[in-house]
């Protein structure tokens, strides 16, 4: 599957969709593609994508960038499913 092909997918909403950093009702679907895929659990050399949501609250927090690169990070040190 290319790149294109699983943005693609992960454009579209999904049962259970919660906000990332609250809980609460998604309202965003945004994409995390971090610069180090393996900081974030991928291998070397290959794309990491890393899906996830937002209520409309969060979306328009200014502090929200950060806060969703430390949970994310916090749920894969974790061993959670993101």
């Amino acid at each position: 599957m290319t790149t294109n092909e699983a943005l693609e997918l992960m454009k579209h909403p999904r049962d259970g969709d919660s906000c990332l950093i609250c809980g609460g009702a998604a309202a965003v679907i945004g994409v995390f593609l971090p610069d180090e895929p393996a900081a974030y659990g991928g291998v070397e050399d290959k794309t990491r994508l890393i899906r996830y949501c937002l209520c409309q609250r969060c979306c328009n927090d200014s502090e929200t960038p950060e806060k969703v690169e430390k949970v994310l990070r916090s749920e894969l040190r974790k061993g959670g499913a993101i």
